[in-house]
């Protein structure tokens, strides 16, 4: 008898345990002093999870900590990165590690991207008002953030006509520019 991984074994009609806490060494039995769950908040189950990257359960949503899932298993524990390109924490979204900017605030309520559901298609700044580095931009109601390029910042135009923000050297979001002003204005195309 040997030990082999779980994708490489088969075990037909036999019990095969997919959870830590389903093997019998790990279940609670007569005469020990477990209390009822201890096992579940040591060992996180997938086995109603779908696979992939899943924000982890025993975390609040402002938590950065995920778990992988695959096939009923959980085959990794780990902590989002702080994202290089927004210089952010980034947090478990849609299978992946995203950005702050990137994590609606209809699904995790600290993410910072806005919900588009009944807004003009356009470029929206951040509601916080302050990142100068980034916008989001509105299409068919969905939501996208923008990063502005390296030593660029925001730059827009409030407008009855246009609602324009373009990625500039200067971060002036409330001033008010003709649209033909910013069509001329130095700028640098937009990493997403």
């Amino acid at each position: 008898m040997q030990c082999e991984n779980y994708t490489e074994v088969s075990c037909l009609n036999r019990y095969e345990p997919t959870w830590e806490c389903r093997y019998f060494r790990l279940t609670c039995k007569p005469r020990m002093h477990c209390d009822s769950g201890s096992c579940g908040r040591k060992y996180i189950t997938c086995e109603d999870k779908e696979d992939g990257l899943q924000p982890s359960p025993h975390q609040q949503l402002h938590y950065p900590n995920y778990i992988t899932c695959d096939k009923g298993r959980r085959i990794h524990e780990g902590r989002c990165p702080v994202d290089a390109l927004w210089g952010v924490q980034s947090f478990p979204y849609n299978g992946q590690c995203i950005q702050l900017f990137g994590v609606p605030t209809v699904y995790n309520p600290y993410g910072l991207l806005p919900s588009c559901n009944g807004t003009v298609d356009g470029n929206y700044p951040f509601t916080n008002g302050s990142y100068c580095f980034g916008y989001y931009k509105c299409e068919g109601g969905v939501a996208t953030a923008v990063k502005c390029p390296k030593n660029y910042q925001r730059f827009g135009s409030l407008s009855s006509a246009y609602r324009i923000l373009i990625c500039d050297k200067r971060c002036n979001m409330f001033s008010i520019y003709s649209y033909v002003k910013i069509q001329t204005a130095i700028t640098a195309p937009p990493y997403h």
